[in-house]
Order: structure tokens, then sequence, then C-alpha cells
């Protein structure tokens, strides 16, 4: 009954030659006749769904007993080329309604307008995840240095941030914004931050059996490692097989995983630091959370995110300030600070001025492979 109804709603607002019908499920085609922008069209839309959503206050109103609470998502197709199969039209809808732009007034939901940059995106990330298992198996990922150069009389090394790039034997280099994002969103990325600090371990087990000097290297950790209360096993497991010292090894929690839920990264510090790993904050300042939060984690280090030194010569007043403070803030709460994104030499002096403790970015050097 709900869907006759719903049916009979759409059919009231469309003309003599458009067409509506229950496709499957409590999906609907509509075909309508349009020159009009999609603005235009996105309103004639929200007209039907404020239909439906009248229908379900009178049900409120007259305090039926079984209400229903809908949210409408509408994907739109234009169609240029009346040619093609209709299952193709419909997919096309479909993956406009995933992606939605628009936001309908009221609560009856969203619509979205397909577009070929967004069908592109799809079909690349598809590339991406038809490749990843076996290029992980084949090593085409990557490790590379970025090092963390102190800052003060001798300026040495005195740490690294391991970054993963993606080598495909067709392609070339695969940047990570292109790839980082989407294994965040379909959970490879865990596969590959394991993979990254087990690359990380062998090569610190080779400059120890080699009798070099050892600095600290940080791994990235995704936020999406915090929902498993039990993440640190397989890190311990692999550290333990290399037999590394703990205090060569800094996981780098991003900023972004404070936003979304500061008590998880605050049990997780807790769990990294048991199992005898340092800890840093990544991207801090980046505009995710607050100063509040940092009184709560018990990081060892705080990373700037590059936003804060955003004038190459470091002439804006307002900025110097800023982080003058969040350097001065972070030494009384006894954390390491690290600038990162450095790129100048007036920048360098400035954060040295203010006692920030190192400093990474192209300034020093850009990331190399580990080989380097």
């Amino acid at each position: 009954r709900l869907l006759r109804h719903i049916y009979t709603r759409i059919r009231q607002f469309i003309r003599p030659d458009e067409l509506v019908s229950r496709h499957s499920s409590d999906n609907f085609d509509v075909l309508l006749r349009s020159s009009c922008t999609d603005r235009e069209m996105f309103l004639r839309i929200q007209d039907m769904t404020r239909a439906v959503e009248r229908d379900l206050e009178k049900q409120l109103e007259m305090r039926v007993k079984n209400r229903y609470a809908l949210s409408l998502r509408c994907g739109v197709y234009r169609i240029t080329n009346p040619a093609l199969p209709m299952v193709i039209l419909r997919d096309r809808a479909i993956l406009a309604r995933k992606h939605p732009t628009h936001t309908m007034e009221g609560r009856m939901g969203v619509c979205g307008f397909y577009s070929d940059v967004e069908r592109s995106r799809l079909l690349y990330e598809k590339h991406l995840e038809n490749r990843m298992e076996a290029a992980l198996k084949a090593e085409e990922f990557v490790v590379y240095f970025q090092p963390k150069v102190a800052l003060g009389g001798r300026r040495h090394i005195e740490g690294a941030e391991a970054l993963v790039r993606w080598i495909d034997p067709m392609e070339g280099l695969v940047p990570p914004n292109k790839f980082i994002p989407f294994f965040e969103r379909n959970g490879f990325i865990r596969q590959l931050d394991l993979y990254v600090f087990q690359q990380v371990c062998a090569c610190i087990r080779r400059w120890m059996d080699q009798g070099m000097r050892l600095v600290p290297i940080s791994v990235n950790l995704s936020r999406i490692h915090l929902e498993d209360p039990d993440f640190l096993r397989s890190f311990v497991a692999v550290q333990k097989r290399f037999r590394i010292p703990t205090q060569l090894l800094e996981l780098e929690l991003t900023e972004t995983a404070v936003a979304d839920d500061l008590d998880a990264v605050v049990e997780a510090v807790e769990r990294i630091h048991a199992a005898g790993f340092r800890c840093s904050l990544d991207d801090f300042g980046s505009g995710y959370s607050s100063l509040n939060n940092l009184k709560e984690l018990d990081v060892d280090t705080l990373k700037l995110d590059k936003a804060f030194c955003r004038s190459l010569e470091m002439d804006e007043p307002k900025e110097r300030a800023i982080i003058a403070s969040v350097v001065a803030m972070a030494r009384k709460l006894g954390m390491t600070t690290v600038a990162e994104g450095v790129e100048t030499l007036r920048q360098c002096e400035f954060l040295q001025e203010v006692h920030c403790d190192m400093i990474q970015g192209y300034l020093v050097s850009k990331p190399v492979p580990v080989e380097r």
C-alpha cells in the first residue's frame, strides 16, 4: 500500500507524455521530458517529495498507528543519447543517486546528478581495487623515508617518517592521493599500513646488523585501525619477529581521528605506549580538532601541519604568534614538536627562534627511497 501510494503521488506530478514505473523493491524509474537546468529539475523533484512528506505529516496529525519515516534518494541522468540501452541509463541514474549533490528541504532526502567525472573516478577506483592485492604481493608499494632534522647548533637527522608510494609497472608512479583515501574507504589500508610497518622493521634490522646509526622511524596509522580494539597485536608480532627496540618505532595518528572519536584515540595512545612504541599526533592544525583535546592526549610528539607555515617568508604577524603559542604549549605539555612542510630558510630560522624541536619538508629533503 505504501509503495502504491508513492507511485500515485509521483504520477500526479508528471505530464501525460512522461512515465513512472516501479523497477524493483522500493526503486522507481521516472522518465521526464525537460530542457531545464539542473536547479529547475531539482526543484521539480523536490515538489514531488514534499507531497509525500505532507502525507506523512497528516499521518502524525491523524495519529495513524503504523506510521512510516521515509527518506528519498534520487539520482538524475540527462539522456543525451537515446540509443543507449535502458539498463545503462538506469545504471547512470543509480550512480548519481549514490553520490548526492543536493539536499532537499525538510527531512525528505537527497538528490544527485550524474557526471562523467564521477563515473571516471569510480571506474578508476574499481581498477585500483582489482589491482591492489596483486600489487601488494608483487611489492609494487615502495616505502620512502622523509628525514626529520633537529634544530639547534648542529642540524642532524633525528628521525624519519615512512611514506608509501605505488610504483605500477604499467602506469608508473601512482600519487598517494589517488589510492590512500580510497583504501581508507574500502578497508585495504589496514593491510597496507601493516606492510609499511614490516618494511620499516626490516630496514631497521638491516641497519642494526650493519652497525649503522639508528633514529626512530614513524609509520602512519589510519584511523580505521581504531575500530579494532586488538589492532596492535599484528604490529607487535612484526616488531618481535625483527627484534626491533620499541623506542625506534613511532606510530602516527592523524588529527582527523581525534575529531572522529577522541575517546578511541586516547585509548589507542595508551595501548601504543603499553606496547612500548612512541606515538605522535600528525597534521595538527589542519582544522579538525581543538586545542582543548591536547590535554587528553598523552602523545610524545606533536606534528604541526604545513598549514601553519603558509607564508614562505614568515611575514604574517598572526601566523608567527600562533606558531609560537602552539610550540610553547606543546613544550609545557612535554611534547616534542615537528613542523611539517618546511620549504624556506626563513621558515626554518623562525621555527628555531620559537624553539620548535625538528623540521620536516623539502628544505631538508623530499621523500627518498629507503635504499638511498
